[in-house]
Order: C-alpha cells, then structure tokens, then sequence
C-alpha cells in the first residue's frame, strides 16, 4: 500500500511538473521547476 501511495505521489507531481512547464512563467524560474523535481524525487525515494 505504501508504494502505490508514492507512486501516485510520484505520478502526481509528474503532471504537475508537466502543467507548469507549459506557463510561460515558470519557463523563467527553473529553480521551481527543479523543486518539483526534487520533491518528485524525495517522496518516491522516502
């Protein structure tokens, strides 16, 4: 049950990232897009 939750999680934040990148304004703060990133990889690995 634990591992379908990150995966969710995981595939979750993967739209999100996804969805952003697609604004104009978060083209020009990839530091968030990079955060997306490493929270997407902090809770698949936690």
């Amino acid at each position: 049950m634990d591992y379908i939750v990150r995966f969710s999680a995981l595939v979750i934040m993967t739209f999100l990232l996804l969805f952003f990148a697609t604004d104009k304004w978060v083209k020009y703060n990839t530091w968030l897009m990079a955060g997306y990133m490493l929270a997407a990889g902090a809770i698949f690995l936690w």
